[in-house]
């Protein structure tokens, strides 16, 4: 027998051995790994919250806000639950507020109108809060049901250097609209609030 011919035998019987005792029961070689969990395996781990979504492109609002303004919006929501919380007739209300730019949107649902306005109060008291829009409910009903002249109401709140034209081009209304709506004022004063809508 020819060295080439003793080498290939003992290939095969090299590797017929191998796979014998890999298939024998009780043997103690274990199976070859299985590649193609390896090959999935990274996809499944990744973390989905690093993929980017490739559909939905960011909203505006969101392109638009620094994380620090972001941050400072949540703080002013998170504020003006604290006083609702904190107020005597209002504290067993479950009130939702949100805020972009300083411009808080209120939602929840109250017994009366009474409460209703009191709800508005309280939150257009607070520093950080330029304008509300106030869309409580009265008893499961929009105000606006009850009072048409209450719909989309909103206020803002006068800071140093604000001028009556700068407001009223802020909220797209006109500086007649905003002199109807507070009783003529001409002069303003850091604090005052003054409905815009």
């Amino acid at each position: 027998m020819s060295a080439r011919s003793l080498l290939s035998l003992l290939g095969a019987l090299a590797l017929g051995t191998g796979l014998t005792s890999a298939c024998t029961p009780g043997s103690s070689h274990s199976s070859p790994p299985d590649t193609t969990a390896a090959a999935t395996a990274p996809e499944a781990s990744e973390d989905p919250s690093s993929r980017r979504p490739s559909a939905e492109p960011p909203t505006p609002d969101a392109e638009s806000r620094s994380v620090s303004q972001r941050l400072a919006d949540a703080s002013v929501a998170a504020r003006a639950k604290q006083a609702l919380a904190q107020h005597r007739t209002l504290r067993r209300f479950d009130f939702s507020p949100s805020a972009v730019r300083g411009r808080l949107t209120l939602r929840g649902d109250v017994d009366t109108r009474e409460q209703y306005r009191e709800a508005e109060r309280v939150v257009a008291a607070l520093d950080a809060v330029r304008a509300v829009t106030n869309e409580v409910t009265v008893d499961g009903r929009p105000v606006a049901d009850a009072d048409p002249s209450s719909a989309g109401t909103a206020y803002h709140t006068v800071r140093r250097g604000d001028t009556l034209s700068e407001i009223a081009r802020r909220y797209g209304v006109s500086v007649q609209q905003l002199r109807r709506l507070n009783d003529g004022t001409a002069a303003l004063q850091p604090g005052q609030r003054l409905r815009v809508r």
